[in-house]
Order: structure tokens, then sequence, then C-alpha cells
């Protein structure tokens, strides 16, 4: 698994739904400090769902995944410095990345349509309104449920606002926080939903953003692996 992959950039194979489009919506939302645990199903796991904990301040992120103590690891984004770093406490290593930047603009045969649904929903107590996000090229299609309730001022203000998009947010803009995003291939098949399900607007330590005492640098992205599933019991009696 690559989650830097999949959390600092994204492509029309998955519409941005996992990727660098949520991140940079995160990066929208001056002014907020707290948590938003989001669930995504498809992105890591294609049998199961993860949860993920974002936790943010200022221009700063901080990503992990709590449930999942196997793929221990940090993954911490300071927009004042444009740089990230990759943590694994394990090894009490990390790796320092330079942070992903926008580097195209579409055109606009190849940039995304977006149209509101008329549709409404409740996600994580937020009120928000549906859009359908159709990638020109890819023809992959999102639904996204966006929330303007959440101290949402626009990328413009943001240290962040240079970080790599996704389809659907560079059609989206600055309509909005997504509390819901669901990914569909051209058939209909679903790629990957990431929906918000908790939000926790608190006072979040600095400590939180940075590389912790004792931790050593390195050039190797350290991947955790999931120790090996033992063998079922036999339930053989032997007299």
């Amino acid at each position: 698994m690559c989650a830097s992959c999949k959390l600092g950039k994204s492509g029309p194979s998955d519409g941005g739904a996992g990727g660098g489009g949520l991140i940079k919506a995160l990066a929208g939302l001056v002014g907020f400090e707290g948590e938003i645990e989001m669930v995504s199903a498809g992105s890591f796991s294609a049998s199961s769902t993860t949860k993920m904990l974002f936790t943010i301040k200022k221009d700063k992120l901080r990503i992990e995944l709590p449930a999942m103590p196997s793929l221990n690891f940090v993954f911490l984004i300071d927009g004042g410095k444009k740089k990230m770093w990759w943590l694994t406490p394990s090894a009490k290593t990390y790796m320092e990345m330079p942070m992903p930047t926008t580097t195209t603009t579409p055109t606009p045969a190849t940039k995304p349509t977006a149209a509101k649904t008329g549709k409404t929903d409740t996600v994580a107590g937020y009120s928000c309104d549906e859009w359908q996000v159709v990638d020109a090229v890819s023809h992959v299609r999102t639904l996204v449920c966006v929330s303007s309730g959440l101290s949402f001022l626009g990328l413009a203000s943001s240290p962040l606002k240079d970080l790599g998009g996704g389809t659907w947010m560079d059609a989206l803009g600055t309509s909005g926080f997504p509390l819901r995003a669901e990914t569909f291939d051209p058939s209909g098949a679903l790629i990957n939903k990431m929906e918000a399900t908790r939000i926790d607007k608190k006072s979040e330590p600095d400590s939180l953003f940075e590389i912790p005492p004792g931790y050593t640098s390195t050039s190797t992205l350290a991947i955790p692996t999931p120790p090996p599933t033992p063998p079922p019991k036999s339930t053989t009696h032997w007299p």
C-alpha cells in the first residue's frame, strides 16, 4: 500500500475521491481546528472499510489510520514549509518529501463538468448538497455531498492552496467541503467511497504536527506489513 501516493495526488482512475482532491479540500478549511474522521472503502481495501483520521490546525494536516495498528504510520503536511513527512512509529523513522503542487491546468476539452443533482442530505451532523462531477477524459463519475458550514473560506488564503487537486475538486473549486464522495467507473461500478463520520472542533497541540524526539531520517519509505495470519486450529480430536 502506498498511502502517500493516494493521499498526495490522484488521477482519473479514482476521480480524485481518495487522494489530492480531499487534501486540497481540507486545506480550504481556513479557521477550522480539530478532527475530521472519515471512512473509506475501495481506496485502501477492496473488501473492508478503512477509518481515516484527519487532524487540522491552520496550515498543518495530520493523517493516520487509527483502526489499523498493523499499518501504523502518520502522514504530516506543513503548508508553510511546503513539505510532507511519512512517519513510521514502529521503527521511529521519518521520510521527508516535497509537497506536490498543481502542475497542469485543465483545458476546455479535459475539464470535468459539475452540476447539482437537487438532492440534499445530512452527514456527520452537517447539511450538504449533492453534486455530480464527470471526468471528461475517463468518464469517471463522482457524487459529492458538499457542505458550506465548516468555515470553508476558500483556498486563496491557505498556504496549502497549491496542493495538487483531484477531478471533483478541480470542478467544484471553492464551493464547499465534501462530507461524502462516491466515485463510479463508466460502467457504474463503485470505485471508492469516503464519508465523514465525526467532526470535532477543538484545540490541537502543536506537537501533533511535529516529528517526535528520537526519530531518525530515512531515504526509504517504510511501509509496515501486517503480521502473518496464524493457521486455523485443528478441530480433529485424536483418541
